[in-house]
């Protein structure tokens, strides 16, 4: 479905300097974008939306439909440690009592009398009770918010980020997927098979983000840095989730160059890699629609059974550079 118009956040605090950071049950978290920018102000990474309101406290449930918020208790600092350099954060149903859980993965570069040392901190909130601190993570997850949540054929949910390697090794281009279940609560490997880069120069590519799509894992592999933006995108999906070999590739994004914003050069502009969001639902087709979006901002969809990519008319009042998160109303 289309909107009309551009919904603001509104209420009595100043929600309009807070950022999303997931989606459960009708409700947006929200974090305090403000502070992971004081925090990171020094940080060379801080470059995308999502980093820095995933690096910040999250403040609030906030649900769109209906304006009202939930309150979150101050997520606890550990005592000796120095600000969070970055962090990953989650937010999926509890599978017992289905109550939104937030889990929040710092990372630090905390000081010792034999020097610095690379550490992580996981902490999980079930709303309505109390922050938990859940020791650590090997994982260097990619900063900011999960990419894709699942629900599990065992009546649980789980989260899943993109690893930047291991805490402490430096970061790696060879990138794996990490789940964390909810019912568990404890983070997983998801394996995905070098066979999907064979024929595109496999050294050089790498998966470029993950997205749920028809509710099955999905990973979206990517071209080198260098021709990110124009290289064809590779959509594989995990038919039977938890299983190696049931990864296929559903199929291919080939020309996206992202169109270049107003007032600016064309044959300047270097665009941006393309992201896919999601699967449009429409009863008038059988056809496959997706709907992703320009790196440099700017929504489309695309099928693949045409390999149309056709831009939306953009919202009135949205700004021509923005963050897409997805989100299902409920009352």
């Amino acid at each position: 479905d289309t909107t009309n118009a551009l919904l603001r956040i509104g209420g009595d605090q100043d929600l309009a300097r807070l950022a999303p950071a997931g989606s459960c049950n009708g409700f947006l978290l929200l974090c305090n974008s403000d502070a992971a920018a004081e925090n990171n102000t020094n940080s060379s990474s801080s470059s995308s939306s999502s980093w820095s309101s995933a690096a910040a406290p999250p403040v609030c449930l906030w649900n769109p439909l209906t304006g009202h918020q939930i309150q979150l208790p101050p997520a606890p600092t550990a005592a000796g440690f120095p600000e969070p350099l970055h962090a990953a954060v989650g937010l999926g149903p509890d599978p017992t009592t289905s109550a939104p859980k937030i889990v929040r993965i710092l990372y630090y570069n905390r000081p010792t009398m034999f020097g610095f040392v690379w550490t992580s901190q996981v902490q999980v909130l079930t709303v309505g009770g109390a922050w938990r601190e859940m020791g650590r993570t090997v994982w260097n997850l990619k900063p900011g918010p999960a990419e894709a949540t699942l629900q599990l054929v065992n009546n649980t949910a789980a989260l899943h980020w993109l690893t930047l390697g291991l805490v402490g090794q430096g970061s790696s281009r060879a990138v794996k997927i990490v789940s964390f279940d909810l019912r568990e609560e404890m983070f997983r490997e998801i394996a995905f098979p070098a066979t999907c880069f064979e024929g595109l120069g496999r050294d050089r590519y790498t998966i470029s983000h993950l997205a749920e799509l028809s509710g099955r894992l999905s990973a979206v592999v990517s071209g080198p840095p260098d021709h990110e933006a124009t290289s064809p995108l590779e959509v594989w999906a995990m038919k039977e989730y938890g299983v190696k070999e049931s990864w296929a590739r559903d199929f291919v994004i080939g020309n996206h160059h992202s169109p270049p914003p107003p007032l600016m050069n064309p044959t300047s502009y270097e665009g941006g890699p393309l992201r896919v969001l999601c699967r449009i639902r429409r009863s008038t087709t059988t056809r496959a629609v997706f709907l992703v979006q320009f790196g440099g901002g700017g929504l489309a969809s695309y099928c693949p059974e045409n390999q149309e990519l056709k831009e939306l008319v953009v919202v009135p009042g949205l700004p021509r550079f923005f963050s897409a998160a997805l989100h299902m109303e409920s009352m």
